[in-house]
């Protein structure tokens, strides 16, 4: 992850609420499970999107669905610590 990518990531990692949550997601351990989606949104637009060369991607994880997104300098997902 480049520098760049880091600080975005760490600033939408200090803004992620139970509030910006689906009902289903709420109450876990964990400050960033259930965030993938917004923060790889938001990530992916203050980075310069597409034309910056990144894409949304997904995995499934159990029932659940992953994002994050695939740029120049490889996988950068802001939500990776909820996994162990």
């Amino acid at each position: 992850m480049t520098s760049q990518e880091n600080k975005l990531v760490r600033s939408i990692q200090g803004v992620l609420t139970a509030d910006l949550l689906l009902p289903c997601y709420r109450g876990s351990d964990n400050p960033l499970a259930g965030h993938c989606y917004a923060a790889s949104e938001a990530l992916y637009h203050l980075l310069g999107g597409k034309d910056a060369g990144y894409t949304p991607a997904t995995l499934s994880v159990g029932p659940i669905t992953h994002w994050f997104l695939r740029g120049p300098s490889g996988v950068v997902d802001p939500t990776a610590g909820q996994f162990p």
